[in-house]
């Protein structure tokens, strides 16, 4: 199953999408991966720098600078985010706390495990620029939120799978332990049967 998104509206006028894909993954290697934030710039080419710089439990207080481009515009905007983690429920829930050019940003992330190797990846973004965003383009800006989560679904599925073949390929296969249990007994039947011993080792 390819990508596939729903666009949104938030509650204040933000411009929001949804995103689900299957990833052929376990769901705990997948949320893992995915909170691991300081591997971003490894596999989301608009992340340029992303750097932990505080935790507090559960809570990871993160800094990123990301390029962004609208039509002939583009630059570099930095964020300070507040990233939630439940491992339990396999959720991830970022909100911005301080940023250019963004006045609100938050996402949620969730993973469900749907068969052996096979997961679920959901995610949900809203963003709300600085700016006032005039009737005529807001058209525009939610086609380029919608196409920015296909893009991060893209990497995350491609990303994930890899890793998985590559530590599938790691493990060593699988060799039977078989063990001549038997032989011992010959020795504790009776002390008459000791010259079958060298018969049994031979077999073995």
């Amino acid at each position: 199953m390819g990508v596939l998104i729903k666009g949104l509206r938030g509650p204040s006028g933000e411009f929001g999408a949804l995103g689900v894909v299957e990833v052929n993954s376990s769901a705990v290697d997948v949320f893992r991966f995915v909170a691991d934030v300081e591997q971003q710039p490894t596999w989301h080419h608009g992340v340029k720098h992303s750097k932990v710089i505080g935790r507090n439990g559960n809570q990871k207080d993160v800094h990123q600078v990301l390029s962004w481009n609208f039509l002939a515009l583009r630059g570099d905007m930095h964020l300070q985010l507040a990233q939630l983690e439940d491992p339990k429920a396999l959720t991830i829930k970022t909100e911005l706390t301080k940023g250019t050019m963004m006045r609100n940003f938050r996402s949620r992330v969730g993973v469900r495990q749907k068969a052996p190797g096979k997961c679920e990846l959901e995610m949900e973004m809203f963003v709300q620029p600085n700016i006032f965003v005039p009737f005529g383009i807001r058209g525009m800006v939610g086609g380029q939120v919608r196409r920015q989560l296909r893009g991060v679904l893209s990497a995350l599925q491609e990303k994930c799978e890899r890793r998985s073949e590559e530590q599938q390929q790691q493990q060593p296969p699988w060799q039977p332990q078989w063990q001549p249990h038997w032989q011992p007994q010959w020795q504790q039947l009776n002390p008459l049967f000791s010259w079958l011993n060298p018969l049994v080792a031979a077999a073995s």
